[in-house]
């Protein structure tokens, strides 16, 4: 199964994908694509992301396998 960053870091952080949507202003729909890497975000998605969580947008977009 492969995980993104974004997905470990949420679950470590215990923050839920309509909490992350809320304190960036993102729709619950594109963290939850964004987390599952699903679909490709845009750049500007993922530096909304990175300025809530303090993780860099190269970090946050890492596959992880498991």
């Amino acid at each position: 199964m492969k995980r993104t960053k974004l997905d470990e870091l949420m679950r470590e952080i215990g923050i839920t994908n309509t909490g992350l949507a809320a304190v960036t202003g993102l729709h619950r729909k594109t963290i939850q694509e964004a987390r599952e890497g699903i679909v490709r975000q845009r750049y500007s998605t993922w530096k909304k992301i990175s300025k809530v969580t303090g993780v860099s947008v190269y970090e946050l977009q890492k596959v992880i396998d498991r």
